[in-house]
């Protein structure tokens, strides 16, 4: 026969494998919740990054631009300096 003592080890060991289990499973919990928020900061670092690829290629773009438009006003502003000679030649 199983002695009064081993039934009470017993039920205080399965007591202790509930405590362990339910521990463990809001550790489970808790841990996916920080894997749920790294994945939606991991998303948001690559939008960045992203965006960080567009603003760049902006900026390239503006530069072309910006000096596409120097050379341009040069170019006008010569041939008004060439036009006001001109005039005061005349």
């Amino acid at each position: 026969m199983v002695h009064k003592e081993e039934i009470v080890v017993e039920e205080k060991l399965d007591m202790l494998m509930k405590v362990m289990q339910e521990g463990f499973d809001g550790l489970n919990k808790r841990l996916d919740g920080l894997e749920n928020h790294l994945n939606v900061v991991k998303a948001e670092v690559a939008s960045l990054r992203e965006d960080t690829t567009i603003v760049k290629q902006n900026v390239v773009r503006m530069r072309k631009d910006t000096r596409y438009l120097e050379k341009k006003y040069q170019q006008q502003d010569k041939q008004i300096s060439e036009l006001e000679d001109r005039v005061h030649k005349a």
